[in-house]
């Protein structure tokens, strides 16, 4: 019987492995070569990003109400900062998360050390004001409901949704339920269709209807499917009672009507002229 050779075998693997345990410095070597060409290049690139002339290489971007001075000072930017050590993501984060005014923040490098930064601020479509003699009257809201101070005198002609005081929003909050249908309300009326309407001011304290003041001081209890619900179907009820009620404002089928009741929006929809020493 002929014995196997189990040596050469061995003598293979042990070749291999100490071809291996060779080549080890060399691949340390060639990694340590390129993490040095990389922080050369990476030291080369950052010296590029400081800023020497602010007035030339910082362009801000801002509205009527955020300062640009706000800007500069939230994210450094002044001569002799570095662009490339500055946390633009976090710190555009906590801008955003304290300045209800704010909408978006946009933020672009064109050259190292060169930078814009755009503040996009809310655009007010209501006035919000809470119940009570100590109601803020300077809180308006813009077409996504975000409430935020805005100057009174620049808000005067807006439309006004007034809030039950148990629900009354404050700045950075969002206007939901009642107050949030209000505003849908609102918007839907300032279609160039309704405008017969003229709704000046919407009250949001009954839990199951809106009251509005139109622009002929006629009042006008309105509900529709679903208020609460930014839905298809809700919308459509909506326009569905806004028409029927522009139709009724601009005939003179009910001249001198003080109230309206829009509030039957079923199948078939009714509104009524009430008496308003009748009204619940």
């Amino acid at each position: 019987m002929k014995k196997k050779n189990v040596t050469a075998p061995n003598r293979r693997g042990k070749a291999i492995a100490a071809i291996a345990l060779a080549g080890l410095p060399v691949a340390a070597l060639i990694a340590w070569g390129a993490k040095a060409a990389y922080d050369r290049l990476k030291a080369v690139y950052e010296r590029q990003c400081i800023v020497t002339d602010s007035g030339e290489q910082v362009e801000i971007v801002t509205g009527k109400i955020i300062p640009a001075l706000l800007i500069i000072n939230h994210f450094g930017l002044t001569n002799g900062v570095n662009l490339a050590h500055v946390p633009f993501p976090e710190l555009r984060r906590r801008l955003l998360e304290v300045t209800p005014n704010l909408k978006d923040v946009k933020i672009s490098r064109t050259i190292p050390n060169s930078i814009r930064v755009e503040a996009i601020e809310r655009v007010p479509v209501v006035r919000v004001i809470g119940s009570g003699a100590n109601a803020a009257k300077s809180n308006a809201a813009d077409h996504d409901g975000v409430i935020f101070w805005y100057p009174q005198r620049d808000t005067a002609t807006l439309p006004i949704i007034r809030e039950n005081k148990k629900f009354t929003s404050k700045p950075g909050e969002q206007l939901t339920g009642m107050a949030l249908a209000a505003l849908r309300l609102l918007e839907e009326a300032s279609e160039l269709e309704y405008s017969a309407l003229k709704i000046q001011e919407v009250e949001t304290f009954k839990p199951d209807y809106l009251f509005a003041t139109l622009g002929d001081s006629s009042r006008a209890k309105i509900a529709w499917a679903d208020m609460e619900k930014p839905t298809k179907a809700s919308r459509i009820s909506l326009t569905n009672q806004l028409a029927r009620l522009t139709q009724l404002v601009k005939s003179n089928l009910a001249a001198g009507t003080k109230l309206w009741n829009a509030t039957d929006w079923g199948t078939p929809a009714r509104i009524y002229a009430n008496d308003p020493t009748k009204a619940e």
